[in-house]
């Protein structure tokens, strides 16, 4: 009941837009299984999971707005971005592949990388191996959004 009186606050308010996450780690059926790895698998159950209540799958759900591949990916051991920009790569093809009628977005925060590198000095001062120009110029990748934290940047 407790989700129930979130959505109709959030309705209340006006608010037409909700972001959920749908992930485990750890554990069965876990969607990141160790550190770095994830089970493809979990993605799919994920987007083809027919909703018990609607009786819908998500892949076809036209109240589900999108696809997010991963809160804030970081990869602190390739500065360049690369290694996260394959991953959305591959992950984006993957998604699309299950579902071609959502749209699709990385979820990232929109540090800038090694594809503008004159703009780096404006991240808030630390490394974080990703590059959000390069990421959302991936083919599969509708949107972009940025995660803005003004207080702690």
């Amino acid at each position: 009941m407790k989700v129930t009186q979130v959505f109709q606050d959030a309705a209340n308010a006006g608010l037409s837009v909700c972001r959920t996450w749908a992930f485990a780690d750890g554990g069965d059926k876990a969607l990141q299984i160790s550190p770095g790895a994830y089970d493809e698998r979990v993605f799919q159950r994920v987007i083809t999971r027919v909703n018990t209540i609607t009786r819908i799958a998500y892949r076809d759900d036209t109240t589900i707005m999108a696809w997010e591949l991963m809160n804030e990916p970081r990869c602190q051991a390739d500065y360049s971005g690369r290694t996260v920009n394959g991953w959305v790569q591959e992950m984006a093809s993957y998604v699309k592949s299950l579902d071609r009628h959502h749209l699709l977005e990385v979820g990232m925060e929109g540090f800038y990388g090694d594809t503008m590198p004159e703009r780096k000095q404006i991240n808030p001062g630390y490394q974080v191996g990703t590059d959000f120009i390069s990421n959302n110029l991936v083919r599969g990748i509708d949107f972009a959004t940025i995660h803005a934290y003004p207080d702690q940047w």
